[in-house]
């Protein structure tokens, strides 16, 4: 069972309205609109486009399914392997899809984070920065100072800084999904 988590989801959308065109998305929440004069011209707007919409129709998904739990239909290859059936938002898709999904906690047994749980969570969001060719205690100390980075500057209300900084990590909306976790 999954859910949305309606904390990255409102987050994103913020990103994905705002005019500015310095937004986590990188430029591709607008559409693309090139001169179409030359072949090359072409293929970077399909190219633009196609990212734009796929962004476009993972963000649709999440804001029908924001208020239900759901599951993600699978099937099986011959050798055993499991894939997702959708693959606009499933833990097998990109960044955005698999930062707005979560495992449903619909018996309310959450328990608190032990230092272990903690360790896990913050070498989590080193390898999603960018720092995963660290060895494994560099990874937890980056990553917990990565995530207090971000938290100082949610609380200041500093979204431009934000989004400079995610703009240097790998898989900046799992980043910020790691970071919404903490303070859920």
């Amino acid at each position: 069972k999954f859910v949305i988590n309606k904390s990255i989801l409102t987050f994103v959308i913020s990103q994905w309205y705002a005019a500015d065109s310095e937004t986590i998305f990188k430029g591709y929440n607008h559409i693309y609109k090139g001169s179409n004069k030359t072949k090359t011209d072409r293929i970077k707007e399909n190219a633009h486009n196609s990212i734009h919409y796929q962004y476009k129709i993972t963000l649709i998904l999440a804001n029908m399914y924001k208020d239900h739990v759901f599951y993600l239909p699978v099937s099986a290859d011959f050798r055993g392997r499991i894939y997702v059936i959708c693959t606009a938002l499933s833990y097998q898709s990109g960044d955005l899809a698999r930062a707005l999904i979560q495992f449903s906690n619909e018996d309310h047994t959450e328990k608190p984070l032990t230092a272990q749980g903690w360790n896990k969570l913050y070498h989590y969001a080193a390898n999603v920065a960018g720092f995963d060719k660290t060895n494994i205690t560099t990874r937890v100390q980056i990553g917990e100072s990565k995530i207090i980075e971000i938290m100082q500057l949610i609380n200041k209300d500093d979204t431009k800084e934000i989004v400079k900084v995610l703009d240097t990590y790998s898989e900046p909306f799992q980043f910020i999904s790691c970071v919404y976790s903490v303070l859920d």
